[in-house]
């Protein structure tokens, strides 16, 4: 069920690519997570590079960064939120911040960029497929 700050997008084919939503509020990571948790599934997850453009693709014009479910581990390697590791990178920057954000607004294809959990973004969620 989608909610009414949330915009569903979702591929032709449901089985290829999980459904995503963008969620437009601005949250911390933590608030983002639960608020994903609560009404989707979590945070999004990109494991290939098909999900990467899709949701880059999706996000395409819109002038915000977006939580994604990344967090750095305590030995600097990226972890998904489902436990999966980082295989399909496109850093902008690597700087030391320990959450994973997409960064709508840049006009390169490079747009994960790492940022302090505590700041304020908009979101990608994850929903069933």
């Amino acid at each position: 069920p989608a909610r009414p700050d949330s915009v569903h997008f979702s591929p032709s084919d449901p089985h290829c690519v999980p459904r995503y939503f963008l969620v437009k509020r601005s949250m911390s990571w933590d608030q983002s997570r639960a608020f994903c948790q609560r009404h989707f599934v979590d945070l999004a997850v990109m494991n290939t590079e098909r999900e990467y453009w899709h949701v880059y693709n999706k996000t395409d014009g819109e002038k915000v960064s977006f939580w994604i479910g990344l967090l750095r581990t305590k030995g600097h390697n990226w972890t998904w939120v489902d436990g999966g590791n980082l295989h399909y990178e496109q850093w902008l920057n690597n700087n030391l911040a320990p959450c994973g954000s997409f960064e709508a607004m840049l006009t390169q294809p490079k747009k994960m960029c790492p940022r302090y959990c505590h700041e304020s973004h908009a979101s990608v969620c994850q929903g069933k497929s």
